[in-house]
């Protein structure tokens, strides 16, 4: 019995039209990204993932203001005065978007050392609003080129306005924009988040845990009082569903030199060749 030829990619031709536009529409996803990245000869990235909602603190604080403004011309009914609230609450959130801004701004630096391509690292985000903004404002402070892999939804907002022209990506599907995400990633940070930032999370958790993902990564989760309450690992571990030693690369910390510290020193014992 003649065995059947194997499939050969390049010479596929679907009948059925819709699956010819999907196929062509994944490859111009995963193409488009490679020959920039390759064009700019782009190695490592240090990727930045956290809330859209988290704004800068003069953000907020002009939210709230014309809410309250608003309110006591009596433009408010009841279900806004929730919004008045909601928004006075969330302040405190604020400060995360300053720290990532100050901690892309650092690392920014801190790679504008090296002269070598391979040694070149390009902070990442998901080009939106939010903490993504606050790290691609952090790199061009530094004056440093950054990535944003944004994602063509009906609730995302436009790209923010610090993202560099040659790096300022729109996908089609998820699975390539996660794709580029972690394929280059040296370093992931993780602020405080929603279901897309734990999305991110547990994907890159489970690649891990599966050895998919089997290069050392600096994996810091900044804001430990969130990420305690948020991502409650104890009864997994009580009840056997996971080992501690599952999430014990996990690094927790509030402290801006401290992560810039664990970062840079992880990447210049892995990632670093010599000049």
């Amino acid at each position: 019995m003649k065995e059947k030829d194997p499939l050969d990619i390049r010479k596929v031709h679907f009948q059925n039209p819709d699956f010819e536009r999907i196929f062509e529409r994944m490859l111009m996803d995963y193409a488009h990204a490679a020959l920039i990245f390759e064009k700019q000869d782009v190695h490592n990235t240090i990727v930045f993932v956290g809330s859209s909602q988290i704004v800068s603190v003069e953000s907020m604080a002009a939210n709230v203001n014309k809410l309250a403004k608003n309110f006591e011309k009596g433009e408010l009914f009841k279900d806004r005065f929730e919004e008045v609230e909601k928004q006075s609450n969330h302040m405190h959130m604020s400060r995360y978007y300053h720290a990532a801004e100050e901690l892309a701004y650092r690392l920014a630096n801190w790679t504008k050392r090296f002269k070598q391509p391979k040694n070149q690292f390009y902070l990442c985000s998901g080009g939106g609003p939010g903490i993504m903004e606050a790290m691609n404002r952090g790199a061009k402070r530094a004056e440093r080129p950054s990535i944003g892999l944004k994602i063509e939804i009906e609730m995302e907002q436009p790209g923010n306005p610090y993202l560099s022209p040659e790096f300022n990506f729109y996908f089609h599907y998820f699975v390539f924009r996660k794709f580029w995400f972690f394929y280059f990633s040296r370093a992931l940070v993780v602020f405080p988040g929603g279901l897309g930032t734990l999305d991110e999370v547990f994907e890159i958790l489970n690649l891990i845990r599966s050895k998919k993902f089997t290069r050392n990564i600096p994996f810091v989760l900044f804001g430990e009082e969130y990420w305690k309450e948020v991502l409650n690992f104890e009864p997994l571990i009580r009840y056997g569903t996971i080992d501690r030693e599952d999430i014990s690369f996990l690094h927790y910390t509030d402290d801006l030199e401290e992560a810039y510290g664990y970062i840079t020193s992880m990447l210049e014992k892995y990632y670093i060749a010599e000049e």
